[in-house]
């Protein structure tokens, strides 16, 4: 059966480099529209992609409001070499090591400091981009819920926000995955609950353990390069 997904807000899209924590801030916005009595089957809150903004304007047009989600760097390289490593989605698996990945052209850690920093741009000169940090939503994920709901017009409750976050706690994530519950992202785009172990830790400055000091050396080397501090 061919996947058809309707989006409540039409007018609004949610952007991030790939592994940036996008997949919890869908899982929490999908139980908002569960709570609200919105069929997660056919609906989705709003349009999510890795687009750059360029791309972003051309297939999505102009006036749209954009959600950018970033996240540390260190944790985006980590988790996407766990995923291009074990996963043939993409058509390949990356072979290389850990080291290599971070040092490569279009996976590496140029790439997505580049990418970041082109929304941050956009969002300097466009008042209808609201950047997110997965570290903010880490923090106090209700506060971060009801900023980006407020900025996208959507009218729901602290009590509503506050059970949607406890629904998309990383432990229930981890068992959803596993194919305990409710899977409300189950036809959104996305091999979230399909066998692909899209949920790992979660942990803010997890990539010190994954790498060496070396390539960490190396990580905060290109940032300071490429002037960039998130």
């Amino acid at each position: 059966m061919s996947r058809v997904i309707d989006y409540v807000l039409q007018d609004s899209v949610l952007v991030s480099y790939p592994k940036s924590g996008r997949t919890w801030l869908r899982m929490i916005m999908a139980k908002l529209l569960d709570i609200k009595g919105f069929d997660t089957f056919k609906k989705e809150f709003m349009p999510a992609a890795h687009h750059e903004p360029r791309k972003s304007l051309v297939v999505f047009g102009e006036g749209q409001k954009v959600i950018f989600l970033h996240r540390n760097i260190g944790d985006v390289l980590s988790s996407y070499y766990a995923e291009k490593s074990t996963s043939d989605r993409s058509g390949s698996r990356y072979n290389g090591t850990t080291s290599e990945f971070i040092r490569n052209k279009n996976l590496g850690v140029d790439n997505a400091i580049n990418f970041n920093k082109k929304w941050f741009h956009q969002a300097s000169k466009n008042d209808k981009v609201k950047i997110v940090s997965y570290e903010e939503l880490q923090e106090n994920t209700c506060l971060a819920v009801r900023g980006i709901v407020d900025f996208l017009g959507f009218e729901c409750s602290d009590m509503e926000i506050e059970e949607a976050v406890l629904y998309s706690r990383f432990e229930n994530m981890v068992e959803i995955e596993k194919g305990k519950g409710i899977n409300l992202l189950s036809n959104y785009k996305g091999n979230f609950g399909k066998g692909k172990g899209r949920v790992r830790r979660g942990k803010v400055g997890g990539y010190k353990e994954d790498f060496s000091e070396k390539d960490i050396e190396f990580i905060n080397e290109r940032k300071r390069i490429l002037n960039y501090d998130y």
